[in-house]
């Protein structure tokens, strides 16, 4: 199964962090690059965030989507 590269990312940050003995200490394996509906905290999720400017013709500010 291929993955975008988006993705594939996630998942490789997502199986580094499961081998990190501090955040499995932390929140053990619930680390999800797809959440479960009804996840069990403490974990660590992957969403995808997105900066835009906004404002006047110099574009000061900026907008998280």
């Amino acid at each position: 199964m291929s993955l975008d590269p988006e993705r594939a990312l996630a998942a490789g940050l997502a199986a580094m962090l499961i081998a990190a003995p501090a955040v499995t200490a932390l929140v053990g394996t619930r680390v999800h690059v797809d959440p479960p509906r009804l996840a069990t905290y403490p974990c660590v999720r992957f969403t995808r965030q997105e900066s835009r400017p906004f404002g006047g013709p110099k574009g000061r500010g900026w907008s998280i989507c």
